[in-house]
This record gives structure tokens, sequence and C-alpha cells, in this order.
């Protein structure tokens, strides 16, 4: 089973590192061309002109994909799990894809939405280029480099987080569907990346599990008397409740146990 359970975690991050680098080269291209297609500019209107009201619901988790929320992140990540080599990878993960989007801004030199439509809602000012959104990468590099260290629900809220920063920053008109979706690309590159360079392992699945007994054991409740050439001691076992697998030997010398 744990070799099964690599071998899944490999196809895992394999897949997620094509569809990071299917996100950012097929979005970098045409972000580069400076114009604005049809379909994102009718996605673009659609978010950004959604009711005001939605702006203080967004705009605290947004804030996770800024340089001081990341570091916030992984602070926490350190005070809660004391892995310090999950920490180091969530830190890498982030600060790569801050620093990074910044140089890949300059390169495509994307201008802001405000530049390139018109009648866009601002609700946050931002000044530089579009593409790509770093607040969308620094989000979605933070949430690769947990996600595989996390229990099922952790999973779900990391994701969930990453996706809230990811419509935030188009609903507040600081950029556009291809710049979120270049992001999202660059910030799976980078989580990735940050794990693999400092080998931090995927979460063990625990094997403490309730699993009903079979046979004699899911009936017996006493005692089990054991030979031993020692002091006269007592072999017992705790009271079987169909848990096997949490069945505990005592050695008691000269005493019953309370159950016995």
């Amino acid at each position: 089973m744990t070799v099964r359970r690599r071998m899944s975690g490999r196809r895992a991050e394999a897949l997620a590192f094509v569809v990071g680098a299917a996100l950012l080269a097929g979005t970098w291209i045409p972000a580069a061309g400076g114009g604005v297609s049809a379909w994102e500019s009718h996605l673009f209107r659609w978010i950004n002109d959604l009711p005001g009201g939605l702006w203080p619901v967004v705009r605290v988790p947004m804030q996770l994909g800024s340089l001081a929320g990341s570091l916030a992140v992984v602070a926490a990540i350190f005070v809660v799990t004391r892995n310090r080599r999950l920490t180091f990878a969530t830190f890498a993960a982030s600060e790569a894809a801050y620093w990074g989007s910044k140089v890949v801004k300059t390169i495509v030199a994307r201008p802001r939405p405000a530049v390139l439509l018109h009648g866009v809602h601002l609700r946050e000012a931002a000044s530089g280029f579009g593409y790509l959104s770093g607040h969308t990468s620094v989000a979605v590099a933070l949430a690769t480099a947990l996600v595989p260290s996390l229990p099922n629900p952790g999973k779900v809220v990391a994701v969930t987080l990453a996706l809230i920063v990811a419509f935030a920053r188009i609903y507040a008109g600081a950029h556009l569907p291809l710049d979120v979706l270049g992001g999202t690309g660059f910030g799976i590159l980078c989580g990735l990346v940050a794990r693999r360079a400092l080998g931090v392992p995927p979460r063990a699945r625990s094997s403490c599990r309730l699993r009903p007994s079979g046979g004699a054991a899911a009936g017996a409740a006493g005692a089990t008397a054991t030979p031993d050439p020692g002091p006269p001691t007592t072999e017992v076992s705790a009271p079987a409740f169909g848990l096997t697998r949490f069945t505990r030997l005592a050695r008691v010398s000269g005493r019953p146990l309370p159950w016995v």
C-alpha cells in the first residue's frame, strides 16, 4: 500500500505540473499580445459587475495573496504543525510566487483592466502591469505546497481560499481572467518545486482504524493467563469491544484487573 500511495502521489504531482505549465504557457502567449478577447471581456464583466456587497466578504481572505498575508500563513503553519520542512516549503513557494510574478509582469507588460476596458469597477487601487496576478500566484502556491500534507477538510479549505483570492482579484477590477489563470499556473509550479526541493513527504494516513474483530477474540472479555518462568504474572487483554488493534497487554503481579 505504501508503494501504491507513493506511485499515486507521483502521478498526481506530474499531472499538477502539466496543468500548471499548460495554464502558464497557454495564457502567457495571448496576454503578451496586448488585446482582450471577447470571452475574456464577457467573463470579466460578469464578475466585475456583481453587487458591491460582496467586497467586504472577499476583501479579507484576498489578503492571503499579499506578501504580509503569506508570511502570516507561514507563521501559522509553523505554530500549528511544528514541521520545519513544511514551513520552509510554504515560505519558499510563496516567496517564489511573489517575486517571480513581478518578473513575469515586466516581461509580458500587459496593462491593467482599467486601461484595456471601459467602465471597470475599481474596488482596490492597483498599479503596474496586470499579467500575471501576484495575489493569485501566492495563494495558489501556498495551497499547492500545503494540500498534500493536510487532511481532507484542510484540503478543501486551502483550495477554497485560493479560489476566493482568484475571484476577488477579478471582482476588484485589478486583473483580467487570463491574468488570474496565468497566476494559478505559476503558483502551482512554485508550490510543486518547493515541496520537491525540500523533500516534503505527503501526509501519512493513520494506521489506527477501528475494525470489527472476528473469531473468538470478538467475544473475549476476560483475562488469559500465560505461564511465565519469572515472578507470577498474568497477561491480560483489555476488554474486547471489537477493537483488536487497540488490545493492550498488561502485566500485573498478583492482582486481578478491574474488569477481570
